[in-house]
């Protein structure tokens, strides 16, 4: 990779020079950013490359002499670390400490400008193509993680999320989370994840019991262990939305009785109504015929 004034990145010798530096912080106080990592893994691959220089195998080598003196650190590595014929592995320093500041002094920034490739679709990852060069194998994002046992369980197979697919068209009924709502307010809600269960889903479709027993096995164990899983999670489901059909059935009822209670009629009481108004209007009735009567004898007295 170039600096400055190449097209094919962003990056300036200041910027190579400002990472490389970080290595100093990251080694003070680990803070997990970005940078921290990313100067950790260009330390590691910078040591990686130049024990391969000295005839080792690489970061390899390191990890293989940690696990044979697990009371051991980093300084033991670059004071020890030695191919089978005795002959040192780290040359440049004998200190972790002097490592750092070799690498933040400038050696750092010139191992990224001169051997990064952010050109390709290559990860970077020790034993790619970047690292190794020909011995390697191009790991992109998708093949550097290996799907080996070709188990599909999850819509992640090496970063590639799989769509699941009824006669290549994306079948809604296959796989999907909804949304159900079982009450009357907002919150009142529950999501069910519907999930294949297809042998491809299963990673059922490449076994073979005349080939390897054993990984049919592990495969089938697999299938059986996820199936019983989303039989749970949807008897979980089921039991909420029963729980909920009842409290809502029963919220149904009490509101029936409420409304009837206020809507409908007390036959009893209008009844009583009616009777009376009746009886007031014939009394009524009777009071003003004898008002006439009563104005006729008047006249037939005084006449």
């Amino acid at each position: 990779m170039a600096a400055d004034g190449d097209s094919s990145n962003h990056f300036s010798t200041a910027d190579f020079g400002t990472l490389a530096n970080d290595l100093s912080a990251a080694n003070a106080s680990w803070d997990g950013s970005s940078s921290h990592y990313s100067v950790s893994y260009i330390a590691v691959r910078m040591m990686h490359e130049e024990i391969k220089q000295a005839g080792g195998q690489g970061i390899k080598d390191v990890m293989t002499y940690l696990n044979t003196n697990q009371t051991n650190d980093l300084d033991d590595v670059f004071a020890n670390l030695q191919d089978s014929d005795g002959n040192a592995l780290l040359v440049n320093e004998n200190t972790y400490a002097a490592f750092v500041t070799r690498f933040t002094g400038g050696a750092g920034a010139t191992f990224m400008q001169n051997n990064l490739n952010l050109s390709n679709e290559d990860t970077g990852a020790i034993g790619g193509l970047d690292v190794e060069g020909s011995d390697g194998v191009e790991k992109t994002a998708r093949s550097v993680v290996n799907d080996t046992a070709n188990v599909t369980i999850t819509p992640l197979s090496g970063f590639s999320v799989e769509v699941p697919t009824n006669g290549n068209v994306v079948d809604p009924r296959l796989a999907g989370r909804y949304n159900l709502q079982l009450g009357a307010n907002a919150d009142e809600s529950i999501k069910v994840d519907v999930l294949r269960v297809d042998r491809s889903a299963l990673g059922l479709n490449s076994v073979d019991l005349t080939t390897d027993t054993d990984d049919v096995i592990t495969k089938v164990d697999a299938a059986l262990d996820y199936i019983s899983a989303r039989r749970a999670d949807f008897g979980a489901s089921i039991n909420r939305i029963q729980a909920s059909i009842s409290v809502n059935s029963i919220s149904s009822q009490a509101m029936s009785q409420s409304r009837s209670r206020i809507e409908d009629a007390d036959f009893s009481k209008e009844t009583s109504a009616l009777i009376r108004e009746q009886i007031l209007r014939s009394a009524a009735t009777a009071i003003l015929s004898q008002a006439n009567a009563s104005g006729q004898v008047a006249l037939t007295l005084l006449g």
